[in-house]
């Protein structure tokens, strides 16, 4: 039997449904271990964003640089708005952090701030704002904020370097799983070798060489029996020596993302850091302030350093070259 519907009927269920399943917020992220490299729906952008992604992606041009602009990258750059917003830190690894949770396993990120003037001329504000912090510029996506403050407004710019394409990548699996790693290079340019890095949670660091087809590969990683944080990098070899392709965290019967991110983000002081740490942070502050470009820190180079130190106490001698290993290379 049909029930005809009056138009009053059909805006009261209309409203019903409504009331019911309301609309999305733009409420924090849950900051759920979701895949890498996934698909993120782009957010809309404001006239003043899509202007200054413009002049950035110019002045790379102009330095014969290509720059493209990643969503997930300014989504990232939002979230980092509001934590500075809060007292936060600035720095390349807390950009790391959020662009993981956006699903970008790039090697290597810088973030940048600009605060502006109401009178300012936003192209040469940003033009000589770029030139003065980046002496180098190795990096080829951006992402970019632009608060809403209408008085003095704050762009925030994350950059990373891009150098291969994985395919969807799990962020979290149980313990003895296997995780199949699977991606390409870039085509056009040279690729030598390429080996991929894991530090797992019981301190083990396993480095195994990629069997590349046509700068392809597939590559099974195992998670082990300890619950933790694995550390992933992956690395390639250009003809320069080995650069970091991309580096993220996969949760072993855990969150990836340890300490847990929460919506305070407390300023960490040298003094309260370990001595590597601590020693990490003035060299990249020390490039910083010299417009050097910032490095990438590795798991895998940590555990040589670390190893080759223990050397030196133990054989009483300072140098590169140790008399019983030789140099680190070997």
């Amino acid at each position: 039997m049909r029930i005809p519907l009056k138009p009053s009927s059909f805006l009261l269920a209309t409203l019903l449904v409504f009331a019911f399943f309301p609309a999305p917020s733009e409420a924090r992220p849950d900051w759920k271990a979701r895949s890498y490299e996934r698909w993120v729906k782009p957010h809309p952008l404001s006239k003043s964003e899509r202007k200054a992604i413009r002049i950035t992606r110019q002045w790379a041009k102009e330095n014969r640089n290509y720059l493209r602009y990643e969503p997930r990258l300014g989504r990232a750059s939002r979230l980092m708005m509001q934590d500075v917003s809060k007292g936060g830190t600035l720095d390349s690894s807390r950009a790391k952090l959020f662009s993981h949770y956006w699903g970008i396993t790039d090697g290597e990120y810088a973030v940048t701030r600009l605060d502006l003037a109401p009178t300012d001329n936003l192209k040469l504000q940003i033009r000589k704002h770029l030139n003065r912090e980046f002496k180098t510029f190795p990096y080829n996506r951006v992402g970019l904020s632009v608060s809403s403050h209408s008085t003095s407004p704050t762009i925030l710019f994350i950059f990373s370097r891009h150098d291969v394409q994985l395919i969807p990548t799990p962020s979290r699996k149980g313990l003895k799983r296997k995780i199949m790693l699977r991606g390409h290079f870039a085509p056009k340019r040279t690729v030598h070798s390429a080996q991929v890095v894991l530090s797992k949670p019981d301190g083990t660091i396993l480095k195994q060489n990629l069997k590349l087809k046509n700068k392809s590969f597939a590559h099974p990683i195992y998670t082990g029996t300890q619950a933790g944080v694995m550390d992933v990098q992956i690395l390639l070899d250009r003809g320069s020596g080995p650069q970091i392709a991309a580096h993220f965290p996969i949760g072993v019967a855990h969150p990836p993302w340890a300490p847990s991110i929460t919506s305070q983000v407390p300023t960490v002081e040298h003094a309260k850091k370990s001595p590597s740490d601590a020693l990490a942070a003035l060299v990249l502050g020390t490039r910083r302030a010299n417009g050097v470009g910032l490095l990438a820190r590795s798991s895998a180079l940590d555990a040589i350093a670390h190893g080759h130190a223990a050397d030196m106490i133990e054989g009483n001698f300072f140098a590169h070259t140790s008399p019983r290993t030789g140099n680190l290379t070997h």
